[in-house]
């Protein structure tokens, strides 16, 4: 068998970890499965290189045009849309692999579900078409909270459409749905501390690469043990 190289990039397979400039292991261990089920073995008839982009969705265009510049066999582009759609925009020749939660086809990563077309394949997850399903799950779980935080990631891919996916449900629910934007740890302080000052009875998230500890966030709130204590109320993420 011939040797192969691939390369693997992603914009931050270290989420949900405490250390988040590190790979995420599941998706690792799953990539080289997946490699020795069809007969490659890394370090001997095929090479991966890891590169991560930390939670900075502005370093995947670099990193996916260098490894485009490496003549690479493959990009295996594991860290969702964003870093899709960056190494698709950095080559339309090299095969793609991705793992994306929104419709491939919406995103223009394939022509159509009968005929994709292109140089991209992978697993599309179509969690943001879950998104009212999510809401509709919160709401039975908690059916007196009159208003829902949403904590919308603004650097993700999906987030305007899932958001607009919500706030289409808050009518037929009967709910007020507040949308919180949050990227840095000075939002998310902040965030969470007007979701203790509303007194909001549950709490919506998307998904999020890079995320400070809750419970630092609760710690370091001016409301102190108020937040603390709303950290045991009902809260929807996404997987």
């Amino acid at each position: 068998m011939a040797a192969r190289r691939t390369y693997a990039t992603t914009n931050d397979a270290g989420h949900r970890l405490p250390d988040h400039t590190k790979p995420y292991p599941p998706l690792i261990n799953e990539l080289r499965s997946g490699l020795v089920e069809t007969g490659y073995y890394e370090g001997q008839n095929v090479s991966i290189e890891y590169t991560w982009a930390e939670g900075h969705y502005d370093r995947l265009p670099a990193l996916a045009a260098e490894l485009v510049r490496r003549r690479v066999d493959v990009i295996v582009a594991a860290g969702g849309t964003n870093a899709g759609m960056a190494a698709k925009a950095a080559t339309g020749t090299i095969p793609i692999v991705v793992l994306i939660g929104g419709d491939p086809v919406e995103l223009g990563f394939a022509a159509s579900f009968s005929h994709p077309g292109g140089n991209v394949t992978g697993v599309a997850q179509l969690v943001v078409a879950a998104e009212q399903k999510r809401l509709e799950l919160l709401h039975e779980l908690v059916p007196t909270a009159k208003t829902i935080a949403y904590l919308m990631n603004p650097a993700g891919a999906n987030a305007q459409r899932q958001v607009q996916d919500a706030v289409s449900q808050e009518h037929a629910l009967g709910v007020k749905l507040s949308v919180l934007r949050a990227s840095s740890e000075r939002d998310f302080a902040a965030a969470f501390a007007s979701i203790v000052q509303d007194r909001i009875g549950a709490l919506r998230h998307q998904a999020y690469r890079r995320v400070p500890s809750t419970r630092r966030l609760h710690r370091q709130s001016s409301q102190g043990r108020e937040a603390r204590r709303y950290a045991h109320h009902p809260t929807i993420r996404k997987n």
